[in-house]
């Protein structure tokens, strides 16, 4: 007959066992209370105010996602050249931008029209 107990083998499998789900359970809440802090974190900070693209300096251009000092140049010359934007999606007709990096601007921008003299 065999014995009914179990062997310390066998207890020290089980006892690694409920330690690392403890662990693992421990770890699920340090991440789940990580996540919802930076999320409330992001939603209460304050959201910068949006760039006219039809008067904003070439510093204040290049802050957008994506745009470095040459793409900028050639929003300033489009501007110049070709008239006001009037949406973001105007952008396109600038050399080197996608619709990827509008989408990603549109969010950050207006298109305040110059008013007649």
């Amino acid at each position: 007959m065999s014995d009914p107990w179990p062997s310390s083998d066998e207890i020290d499998r089980r006892a690694d066992r409920i330690v690392a789900l403890v662990l693992l359970a421990a770890s699920l809440l340090v991440l789940g209370i990580t996540i919802h802090d930076r999320r409330e974190r992001t939603l209460a900070a304050p959201r910068p105010s949006p760039i006219d693209l039809n008067a904003a300096s070439l510093a204040e251009i290049e802050l957008l996602p994506e745009i470095g000092p040459a793409l900028a140049a050639r929003i300033v010359e489009s501007r110049q050249k070709d008239g006001p934007f009037r949406s973001a999606q105007d952008l396109d007709r600038v050399r080197g931008i996608g619709k990827g990096t509008i989408e990603r601007v549109s969010p950050l921008v207006e298109c305040v029209q110059a008013r007649p003299r």
